[in-house]
């Protein structure tokens, strides 16, 4: 609006001077004020195309910065117990480097071994009764299934 009131001005004033009804001085300042307009709009309009561009950058840098934090949440691949923690939380990890060690405690492997006197008594699907070693000397005895 005020670009189109100063190309009024401009056209009047050189209108004026065309008929020597307005002096050089008059008609240089109209033309002054609207080339300033003219170049301030186009100033405005480059800096708000830089301020875009900026805008589009912290974008970015923000999707990266959440990129991030999401890679670096730490979830269970699958259900269990935590058998041992190799690092504690807040603490500096290098990328592959274990945290915790975790074991499916539903399911367990049992594995027993036998004397060569005690294997011919063993067969296949036969109930037997274990005695495991509590590490203190002490013997438990599992039941026979």
């Amino acid at each position: 609006m005020q670009r189109d009131v100063a190309r009024r001005s401009y056209e009047r004033t050189k209108r004026l001077f065309d008929e020597q009804a307005a002096t050089a001085q008059q008609l240089d300042q109209a033309e002054r004020d609207y080339k300033t307009l003219d170049a301030q709009i186009a100033a405005t309009h480059a800096q708000r195309e830089g301020v875009a561009l900026d805008v589009a950058a912290t974008q970015a840098q923000v999707a990266q910065i959440g990129d991030r934090v999401a890679k670096s949440r730490v979830t269970n691949p699958t259900a269990g117990t935590v058998l041992t923690t190799y690092a504690k939380g807040g603490e500096v990890v290098q990328p592959g480097q274990p945290l915790y060690k975790i074991a499916n405690l539903d399911t367990l492997i049992f594995r027993a071994y036998v004397t060569e006197a005690q294997l011919a008594a063993v067969r296949l699907g036969q109930r037997v009764r274990v005695n495991v070693d509590a590490g203190n000397g002490a013997v438990t005895a599992l039941p026979a299934r």
